[in-house]
């Protein structure tokens, strides 16, 4: 199932311009990942009632992250987590961020001691 657009990452949902049909500024309604967690578990229990042999994966909103799918499989009855964005882009982000950082430290032989 997926739980709308993963805010996790540089450029992630979190930042996304309000819609018409959530003015709360997020592109999904549900803010806090206890939420997300509970409207997962809700899904699950529907799904059960109409046949007990479904799988559920779970993917997107705050599911970006080895700590929120921790979360997610500590507070949900979800079989597993299916990635896109939290195992190519997100970790992506992050090495980019710290080899250019890395670079950016490299001084010039004729700029040393200035």
């Amino acid at each position: 199932m997926s739980l709308f657009l993963t805010v996790d990452g540089l450029v992630g949902a979190r930042g996304a311009p309000k819609t018409k049909r959530y003015k709360t500024g997020f592109i999904t309604p549900i803010k806090e990942i206890r939420d997300v967690a509970e409207y997962t578990q809700k899904i699950i229990e529907a799904g059960k009632k109409v046949n007990d042999k479904l799988i559920f994966l779970s993917h997107g909103g705050p599911w970006g992250t080895p700590e929120t799918v921790k979360f997610l499989f500590e507070n949900s009855d979800s079989d597993g987590f299916e990635a896109v964005s939290a195992f190519e882009r997100i970790p992506s982000e992050a090495a980019i961020i710290d080899t250019t950082k890395k670079y950016k430290k490299i001084t010039l032989r004729r700029y040393k001691g200035k």
